[in-house]
């Protein structure tokens, strides 16, 4: 029987991370992630380090396996991309002096933006002598960094794990149907993306990384059972407690993740069911911190170490912390947030990385990282009629650039766990992350680049788009039938 302990053990010794030492006790080329305490009450003030550089003595780009997967590697290779010094791991000696020097904890690194996050005792009272130290560029405040308790969950037993009673080895003999696929047929029909699974294209062959909240007794949901029969969950990791255990009280993770991936036949059908998975925690219900968005670049980083092809994420960082002071204005969101350049840094490496834009609620009526990014694909809100709802964001980026990119159902969404349809634009991303990874398996010679623009050039409003739903409503069939001309 396939355990979640087999799987999460697996996965670990699988993944190579995004950094040599991304918040881990061990400094080592794939850096180990291992179970930690949560932070001690007498650490403080969190710290992101910038570096001058990199100094590599223990890597090489002509060695790229010691820091990158195999799957990685080819991801790169296949799309014409050179490895380059944004692959190499942040200098390992640099982080011991960092360590050293400041008594610190490390939290997280980030290779393409070349900085490390530590958190900081909570007398230490040096902070400028840290700016001072000849290998660092500059230092900016992240401000108190706290550990949040959360409800205890009962450990999970491996007798709770389901058998999945149904396998995607089915899907070949399965009507493409309302009555087959159930709640799910519709979002098939809105983005004209029914041919590609009557082809039989379900996503094999990509890597997805869902970006969540959580994927509480994931072991025990029978609609995605199979993914753990068949070992399609490839890695997981909890960027905010350091640990493998993504089991935490909320189930949001794995709405979004049956919409991609759930096979309960005649009620409801994922848009990818035959893609492989990397599930990460990178936020938190109640709280916001600037260090989540950190947790945020470090994830999107593991998930290209991995070989991750599709990214899909419903987080946005900049308002509304714990701390006020650290809200950002709207003049801010021009892509300069870590998030964005990560997610831009991501589609250099050949990832497409898909974004939750989400709707108005109070101060929140302008762009927010990283969907202000210049490579992301932002999703906007639209109803089951192809109009944007009520509570869309309508404004531009900063440096105005259109945003979203298009638009994607976030009312009266299919979920199938809950009581009722979603509402939320957190359900977003992965629908059209879904029916991207059935298209680039149908194109498999294609690059990042180039399935982005297809999809842009196909959509309902391509030669007028708009900050309400971008280039329009996808339509895959035609992004397919334009690749073939």
């Amino acid at each position: 029987m396939i355990t979640i302990k087999n799987i999460l053990a697996a996965a670990l010794a699988l993944a190579c991370l995004s950094t040599s030492m991304s918040c881990r006790k061990e400094l080592n080329a794939y850096g180990t992630y291992v179970n930690q305490p949560d932070p001690d009450p007498e650490y403080g003030e969190a710290l992101l380090v910038y570096f001058k550089d990199k100094n590599q003595k223990e890597y090489s780009i002509n060695k790229a396996s010691a820091f990158l997967s195999e799957r990685a590697i080819k991801r790169r290779q296949d799309q014409k991309i050179a490895i380059d010094s944004t692959d190499l791991p942040v200098s390992p000696t640099y982080i011991k002096e960092l360590l050293k020097h400041t008594n610190a904890k490390l939290l997280n690194c980030s290779k393409w933006l070349n900085y490390a996050v530590i958190h900081l005792p909570k007398d230490y009272k040096e902070v400028s002598s840290i700016q001072k130290l000849a290998t660092v560029a500059k230092v900016k405040s992240l401000g108190i960094h706290r550990g949040y308790e959360e409800p205890v969950i009962p450990p999970v037993i491996d007798d709770n794990i389901l058998d999945s009673k149904v396998s995607t080895a089915e899907l070949d003999k399965m009507e493409v149907s309302q009555s087959t696929y159930g709640n799910t047929y519709f979002l098939l029909e809105q983005y004209n993306a029914n041919f590609l699974h009557e082809q039989h294209f379900y996503g094999k062959g990509k890597m997805i990384a869902l970006m969540g909240i959580g994927f509480g007794y994931i072991n025990e949901k029978a609609e995605i059972a199979h993914l753990l029969s068949e070992k399609k969950i490839v890695d997981t990791y909890d960027f905010l407690f350091n640990r493998s255990d993504l089991r935490t009280t909320t189930h949001k993770g794995n709405n979004q993740l049956a919409l991609m991936a759930a096979l309960k036949p005649n009620h409801y059908i994922g848009l990818s069911p035959r893609a492989d998975f990397a599930l990460f925690r990178t936020d938190q219900h109640g709280n916001q911190e600037p260090f989540f968005e950190t947790s945020w670049v470090a994830a999107l980083e593991r998930a290209d170490s991995i070989g991750v092809d599709i990214v899909s994420s419903s987080q946005v960082y900049g308002i509304k912390f714990n701390q006020p002071e650290f809200d950002i204005t709207p003049e801010t969101t021009d892509g300069r947030a870590i998030s964005s350049l990560a997610a831009d840094a991501a589609f250099n490496k050949g990832i497409l990385t898909v974004q939750m834009q989400p709707q108005k609620s109070g101060p929140l009526n302008f762009t927010l990282p990283p969907t202000d990014a210049k490579n992301i694909i932002t999703v906007g809100n639209i109803d089951r009629k192809n109009k944007p709802i009520y509570s869309a964001i309508n404004k531009p980026t900063a440096d105005g650039r259109i945003k979203p990119e298009l638009g994607a159902l976030s009312f009266d969404i299919p979920v199938i766990y809950g009581y009722s349809n979603s509402y939320s634009s957190g359900e977003t991303p992965p629908i059209i992350a879904g029916l991207i990874a059935c298209l680039w398996e149908a194109l498999p010679g294609k690059t990042a680049k180039e399935i982005k623009t297809l999809i842009q050039e196909t959509a309902s409003q391509a030669d007028t788009p708009d900050n309400k739903i971008g280039y329009g409503i996808p339509n895959f069939k035609n992004a397919y039938e334009k690749s073939k001309k």
